[in-house]
Formats: structure tokens, sequence, C-alpha cells
């Protein structure tokens, strides 16, 4: 069995951190550098009434190409349309043009389809947008080194950086347990197997609302009823180095596991030939969030939700997730069966795993 979640990542940039000035400035000087793009205009402010941050002419088409840049944490459809909407209200000779937003976050496939097909209707012949990642793939790239170096600084920046997270560390581990965190005076044997065997017992709520610090939605959910920028989430555990989260307890995810313990998500296995032994078997989703990411925490919640509202960092399409794992209860053992993306075994011995298969009739 072959595991595929071990995936050399680049070094997350952190585009929430710059003003969104800065990130203008930064757009144009990658427009300017990526060698594909003429006569440069950057009106940022002075644009706004046009609905346009950056005018250039591409070199390859000859088209015009209006440039927007939103450093959000989230982009909805109804924001995606609304800016073709000012641009075409705001600009003469936008039919057969081009027209390209520039985001920090990701946009949702429907969205990005939606927009797409709406600004073609109201006359553009081409539809991009850079989110998060594909501005991290770009600054990644030698030749904009340089102004990933300026933006986000070099490698000599790096202790100083690590010392504010340890500090943010600090900060979060203290609202939790102030907060979140049930206070023992003194645990017995009979207390701690408890507490082995049920986690979420150190809490003193079973749910919570994590919402970003950059929320601007709260309340209210998106034009698909969805809302990522803040969900309700179940706590789980408490690791080394922050808070686990049940995500959606009332869905599951399907690992296949053969005896040794080897796994992977059903979804995987279904591409891939493997005619050994194997058994499929139910799992919560768990996410980490570190203590570093969490802001703030209004442990009476407010006039909307009378449960804890934590404030986090969110982390692109991970949203407050460090990791996601998947956990297994084994209710014979009273124990947790743990699968780490960052690990190709599960610890089961093979014996545990002709038991659990026995005992449930797994497949």
């Amino acid at each position: 069995m072959i595991n595929d979640f071990q995936v050399k990542s680049s070094r997350r940039l952190h585009f929430e951190d710059l003003e969104p000035s800065m990130f203008e400035m930064m757009v144009l000087e990658i427009l300017d550098i990526s060698g594909m793009y003429n006569d440069i205009r950057h009106y940022g402010k002075k644009g706004a009434d046009q609905g346009v941050d950056i005018y250039c002419t591409e070199k390859n088409s000859g088209l015009t190409c209006f440039v927007q840049c939103k450093r959000y944490n989230n982009l909805k459809k109804s924001q995606l349309c609304a800016i073709v909407d000012k641009i075409i209200e705001g600009n003469k000779n936008t039919d057969g043009q081009s027209l390209l937003v520039v985001t920090s976050c990701e946009v949702r496939k429907e969205a990005y389809e939606d927009f797409d097909t709406y600004a073609k209707v109201k006359g553009f012949s081409k539809v991009e947008i850079w989110g998060e990642s594909i501005l991290t793939s770009k600054l990644h790239q030698e030749k904009y080194k340089t102004i990933m170096e300026n933006y986000f600084g070099s490698d000599i920046d790096k202790e100083e950086l690590a010392r504010k997270r340890i500090e943010a560390a600090k900060l979060g581990e203290q609202l939790v347990n102030q907060s979140l965190l049930r206070k023992f005076v003194k645990l017995t044997n009979e207390d701690k197997y408890h507490l082995l065997e049920h986690p979420y017992d150190k809490f003193k709520v079973s749910k919570v609302i994590i919402r970003s610090i950059y929320d601007e939605d709260y309340p209210d959910t998106d034009d698909d009823g969805k809302h990522d920028s803040w969900f309700k989430s179940f706590p789980f555990n408490i690791y080394h180095d922050g808070i686990q989260m049940k995500i959606a307890p009332w869905t599951s995810e399907t690992i296949v596991i053969n005896p040794h313990g080897e796994w992977m998500l059903k979804n995987e296995f279904e591409k891939c030939k493997y005619d050994g032994e194997y058994m499929e078997i139910n799992v919560d989703i768990i996410g980490n969030i570190p203590y570093s990411y969490i802001a703030d925490i209004k442990e009476d919640g407010d006039e909307y939700f009378d449960y804890p509202i934590i404030s986090c960092v969110f982390n692109g399409k991970s949203g407050p997730f460090k990791n996601i794992w998947y956990d297994f209860y084994d209710r014979e053992m009273h124990g947790h069966i743990f699968f780490e993306k960052s690990s190709k075994r599960a610890l089961i011995t093979e014996n545990d795993y002709w038991r659990l298969k026995r005992k449930y009739g797994l497949k």
C-alpha cells in the first residue's frame, strides 16, 4: 500500500499580515517581473471608483487586463460578481478584454466557475483568479525571490518570527486553560483512565465557535449557506502544542487498513491496485489548532451563541487547523487508534487487526 500524504510543501506565506496597499504593491511587482505584461499602471485608491487597482496589457494577446486585488480571508460568488459590475460601470471598452482577480484566499470551485461564466456573459473574453496557492507558487520561483524577501523577510528574520510565535503560543495556552479546560484539583487513577478513554471530558463545554480573526461575515453565511470564516466545532483533546477539535462529528471518513497497519483513505485506495488482505473502518476527523493560532476566546459566547467563541488565525484552505488526522475508538479495548497523515502506518498490532475485524464484522 502507498500513502501519498507526505507531500513536500513550500514555506507558507502569511498574506494576511500585509496591509491591503502592500498586497497591491506586491501584485504590481509580480506582474512587472513576470515579463508577461506591458504598460502596467497602478491606480490603487485612485482607481477605487472604477473598481480597478491595476491596468496593464497582455504581451501575447494584446488584451487590456483589468486587475483587482483583494487581500481577503474569503471571497464569495456575490463579491466576485460585484467586482465585474463595478469594473464595467467605471470603465469603457471592457468588451473582449481580460479580467484578473488576485486574492490572498482560495476561491471555491463553484464560485470560480460562476464568476467565470458571469464575467464572460458581461463581455470579458478572458477571466482568471490568482488565489493563495498560485501566489505562493509564483513567489517561491527564483525570479520572484527578491519580492518574497521584501514582503515576507529572509531567513535572517526567522528567529524573530519564532520568538513571536512562542509568545503567541503562551498567550493561546493561557486562554485555553482559563476559558475551556476544567480545573482538576487532584486526579485519581480512575479519573486518569476515564480521561484517556474520553479526552473531551477535559473541557467545560462540548461545542465552540471557531472564527477567523479576519472574518467580516459572522453570523451570516455565504451564497451557498456555508461559512468558511467561522463554523461550529467540538473539543476533543489537548496536545503538546495546542487543542484538538472533532470536525463535523455527524460525518466520518472511511479508512482502508491492512494487517501491517498500512493505511490510506478509501477514495485513494479505490484508485490503486491492491489484492491483499484489508478492512474498512469509519473514523472521526480531528483537526489540530496550535496555541499560537488562538488570538482570543469569548468564554460566554455572544448574542448568537451561548458557548465559547475562539478567534483564530486561519491558514488558507486548512482554516485554523495545522494538520488533520483520524481517530478510531476501539470500544472493546477502551482505547483510541490514531491515523496521522504524516505516517504510513497506524499503531495497531496484527492481533488487534484481526480482533477488530472479527468483533465488528468490518469489511
